[in-house]
């Protein structure tokens, strides 16, 4: 992010905005919480409270679920007591509230999990921010709305309005579920289980979009636009369906081919300035590839990260929390596309693997790798680029671009409660190490051709060092070393990856 006095002030006015929110909320609360065992200090009164909450990352703001991730292992149902008094709460959860009986009950699985990769259009947004549709407004479903006794159906869909282009967007999709098993739920422990389903969807979208989600969320970057004057996502429209096939053996994976049809547009700029940001302007929005791309694409996904507390004893013998991430995420994409206007082709290719790794309590390792290939010829919106929040933070958004992508970004988390028991579950230190390698080569190429153009002189490296919250806040400074250049502030309200 550039080093400017106005991202400063951004900075300041979050704070200084939560911290009268939870002056407010504590003058209303007399109620003092429970003392933990151990020395403890009681933030819940005066101004020190919101010290206590910045420290732990519990912002008493709108702004904190606004960009707060759900983990990929999130499931309700599972959390459940076993016993067959809660046979109405696991009705409500299936959705057969009605109390209808049958003998063999098929769970079917619902759309997966996808939080950290996006590995297909993103949902339609309630509101955002940005330099081609301006102040957006709309209302959506964030994901499937399911319903029948089984679950077997899914819905989801929305409309909005963008004002600076004057126009409006819209979405709706369906899904229709096949369980390839069935449970008998006269035994107990078959009630919880989930079967292997086949799903058949379709869609329907004149929307807005990108292909910047891997790099930020919605929300976090329209607070960038708006305050900052900082837009890294690139934008066009597209107007078509897609229909598709998806086996999901469990709930955390899926692998699905689908066919897309869609006419793509540019998108001019219509917001050059937000509400801050001195004389400085938003980035100009690219051109794309425009008319209709038709396509094939084969994806498949897991997503197994979740966060986890652990209680262990600090260096000085305090038993604290350690909130951690762990898990694993995998993408790997394939997309056999057709230009009709041009009469010719182009092939994509995605591999985004993510692994959280625990070490010991209070330090892990988390890293992302993420390798991409285009070949024929490809559309601009699908070219790759280093560069920017998730890539090479010591870089402009978007510096190196080309058809060929490798990026390593790998994180060490120290927790400053193996310090102290003052952080608990608190704020953790975060050493940067990324590299990354992206060039342009000949469209006949092949799926794998450029990579061995790869060497230590060709990579660019960079390295950072801040402070975070597991849950995604952090604040820090990254620099190049494979080319003498000034260190460049970063502030994120989610994690990299």
């Amino acid at each position: 992010m550039h080093k400017t006095p106005t991202f400063f002030a951004f900075v300041f006015f979050v704070l200084f905005s939560s911290s009268l929110q939870s002056q407010v909320l504590n003058s209303q609360n007399e109620i003092s919480p429970p003392q933990k065992a151990g020395v403890n200090l009681n933030f819940s009164v005066g101004d020190t409270s919101f010290l206590h909450d910045l420290i732990h990352g519990n912002l008493p703001s709108p702004m904190r679920s606004f960009f707060m991730r759900r983990d990929s292992t999130d499931d309700d149902v599972w959390a459940m007591p076993d016993s067959v008094d809660d046979s109405l709460l696991l009705d409500m959860k299936v959705g057969d509230i009605t109390h209808k009986r049958h003998r063999h009950h098929s769970f079917i699985i619902t759309d997966p999990p996808y939080d950290r990769e996006i590995p297909h259009m993103e949902s339609m947004p309630f509101m955002d921010f940005n330099r081609v549709n301006g102040f957006y407004l709309g209302i959506a479903t964030p994901t499937m709305i399911d319903f029948g006794i089984h679950q077997e159906f899914g819905v989801k869909g929305g409309i909005g309005y963008g004002f600076a282009d004057k126009k409006g967007q819209s979405q709706l999709a369906g899904e229709y579920r096949i369980p390839l098993a069935t449970n008998d739920t006269s035994i107990v422990a078959e009630r919880w289980k989930l079967v292997p389903t086949l799903a058949f969807g379709a869609e329907y979208h004149n929307v807005t979009t990108t292909e910047d989600a891997w790099r930020t969320e919605r929300g976090e970057n329209a607070v960038y636009a708006f305050f900052v004057r900082e837009d890294f996502r690139d934008y066009f429209k597209i107007d078509g369906w897609n229909a598709y096939t998806a086996f999901r053996l469990d709930k955390k994976s899926e692998l699905r081919l689908e066919y897309r049809t869609d006419i793509y547009y540019d998108k001019p700029q219509l917001i050059y300035g937000g509400r801050w940001g001195g004389n400085k302007a938003l980035p100009p929005n690219p051109a794309v590839t425009d008319g209709r791309l038709n396509s094939w694409v084969i994806t498949a996904d897991r997503e197994d990260a979740h966060s986890e507390d652990v209680k262990a004893r600090n260096i000085w013998g305090d038993t604290v929390t350690y909130t951690r991430m762990t898990g694993r995420v995998y993408l790997l994409q394939a997309n056999f596309g057709m230009n009709v206007a041009a009469d010719s082709s182009f092939q994509r290719y995605i591999l985004d693997a993510r692994d959280f790794n625990p070490i010991i309590p209070g330090i892990s390792i988390d890293t992302r790798f993420r390798m991409e290939s285009g070949t024929g010829d490809l559309p601009i919106q699908d070219m790759q680029y280093l560069g920017g929040p998730s890539s090479l933070t010591a870089l402009h958004n978007k510096t190196i671009a080309g058809n060929r992508l490798v990026l390593l970004n790998t994180e060490l988390r120290l927790s400053l409660a193996a310090l102290s028991s003052f952080f608990n579950e608190g704020p953790e230190i975060i050493i940067l190490n990324d590299f990354g390698f992206c060039k342009q080569i000949p469209q006949d190429n092949t799926i794998l051709q450029g990579f061995g153009d790869m060497t230590f002189s060709t990579l660019v490296y960079n390295v950072g060092i801040g402070i975070g919250n597991p849950s995604g806040l952090n604040l820090g400074v990254s620099w190049r070393t494979d080319v003498k250049e000034t260190g460049r502030f970063f502030f994120r309200f989610q994690r990299p990856f």
